[in-house]
């Protein structure tokens, strides 16, 4: 697959971050948590997307009980509602099980209860709130293309998932599409 030439992405375009943007964005985070030093973690957001694929209403809706460290996947039943702080049923209606990345594995937390990205009181963060978290760290990273937001963390999953070996059919799954064509 290396020889493969894809065609160039529309700059609107979500798309999947490269290794180095990867690395930009992990750094910034770091730093975003060292100013901020308060839940959730901007690290711990940027860890959970890339080794989920998570839409950003499931991150925040994520339960810590949903991991599963001996089967390695994430049981995704929920999502976060964008107007409020209550939970409601996924997009796409059914409840699936994802495959999760390698890379998550040193933040998880065995003994860890509720959500995993709870905010300073414990309760789930509003939806514009997770996304003014994740902007911060596109600042300190220094990263300013269009299409570059927390969805394009989805993308970065489908491209590592792959890279590690992973089947489309797997993808699509994990992904919760209906169509392989989406995937």
């Amino acid at each position: 697959a290396k020889e493969i030439e894809l065609p160039e992405v529309p700059k609107s375009d979500a798309r999947a971050w490269t290794d180095e943007e990867i690395e930009l964005l992990r750094a910034a985070a770091d730093e975003v948590d060292r100013q901020r030093q308060r839940p959730p973690s901007a690290r711990m957001v940027l860890e959970l997307v890339l080794a989920t694929g998570l839409r950003q209403q499931e991150l925040f809706a994520l339960d810590w009980t949903a991991i599963d460290r001996r089967t390695r996947t994430v049981r995704v039943t929920r999502q976060l509602d964008r107007s409020r702080p209550i939970f409601r049923p996924l997009k796409g209606k059914n409840n699936r099980t994802a495959v999760v990345l390698p890379s998550w594995w040193e933040w998880h937390r065995d003994d860890a209860r509720g959500l995993v990205l709870a905010g300073p009181n414990g309760q789930p963060l509003q939806h514009r709130r997770s996304g003014m978290l994740f902007d911060r760290v596109l600042k300190v990273a220094g990263i300013k293309q269009p299409g570059m937001r927390l969805h394009s963390g989805r993308h970065t999953y489908a491209r590592l998932f792959l890279e590690a070996g992973g089947w489309m059919d797997e993808l699509q799954t994990s992904l919760g599409h209906k169509s392989i064509r989406t995937t």
